[in-house]
C-alpha cells in the first residue's frame, strides 16, 4: 500500500525508475520491491527505512508520512 503511493507520485512527476536509483544511489531492484510492497528483496529493516526517507525527499514528500510508515515487521 505505501509503496503504491510512492510509485503513483513518481510517475505523476514523470520520473523513471532507473532515473530515481541513479541520483538515490539505491539499486532499481530495491526500489522496485518498495513500490511493490515486497519487503522481503531488501536487506533489512534499516536499510528499508533510510531508502523510504531518501526515496520520500526525492518525490517531495515529508519522510515518514504516516501514509508511507513502512517497515517488514
Amino acid at each position: 500500500m505505501a509503496g503504491e503511493l510512492l510509485k503513483k507520485k513518481r510517475e505523476d512527476l514523470g520520473l523513471d525508475l532507473k532515473d530515481v536509483s541513479h541520483t538515490l544511489r539505491i539499486s532499481s531492484r530495491y526500489l522496485r520491491a518498495i513500490e511493490e510492497d515486497d519487503l522481503s528483496k531488501l536487506p533489512g529493516d534499516v536499510y528499508l527505512k533510510g531508502y523510504v526517507r531518501e526515496y520520500e525527499t526525492l518525490l517531495g514528500r515529508t519522510p515518514g508520512f504516516p501514509q508511507t510508515d513502512i517497515s517488514k515487521t
